[in-house]
């Protein structure tokens, strides 16, 4: 129980240049056609408890942030992430300032220690990662509590 949230990434692929192969360990009962396959999604990141991204991702979408729902996230938006994680880094004095932590049921720690700034880390390694890989995608920021 508590903040959990993902970053997915919805890539198009029908119509593609892709090679899909669905296998399933029960010879009966498989449902997908890879045929009819729109979308692949992924996961591409996982934080537990990290309520200073959670409130990043809530101050910052436009259509706000829902629960338990997948909110569209525009790649500016994770440049900007980015940016702000590399900029407490760099001056940790900053952090209640640029990212500051929220309370909230189960939401973890609101010290500034350092599992908030191994969040920050893992959150710049992996955002340097997927800004890298090319733009034909949709991202979306999934949170539940």
């Amino acid at each position: 129980m508590g903040l959990d949230m993902t970053l997915l990434r919805k890539t198009f692929i029908k119509g593609e240049n892709y090679n899909i192969t669905v296998e399933r360990n029960e010879a009966e009962g498989s449902h997908v056609n890879p045929e009819r396959i729109i979308f692949i999604v992924e996961e591409i990141h996982y934080w537990r408890k990290a309520n200073q991204i959670h409130n990043w991702f809530v101050n910052n979408l436009p259509e706000g942030v829902e629960n338990c729902y997948p909110n569209h996230v525009e790649r500016c938006n994770l440049e900007q992430l980015l940016q702000e994680c590399k900029r407490v880094l760099e001056n940790k004095e900053l952090a209640p300032k640029v990212l500051p932590t929220v309370e909230g049921f189960f939401f973890g720690s609101t010290e500034y220690d350092e599992d908030y700034f191994e969040d920050l880390e893992g959150t710049v390694n992996m955002l340097e990662n997927i800004l890298s890989e090319g733009p034909n995608c949709v991202f979306q920021y999934f949170p539940w509590w």
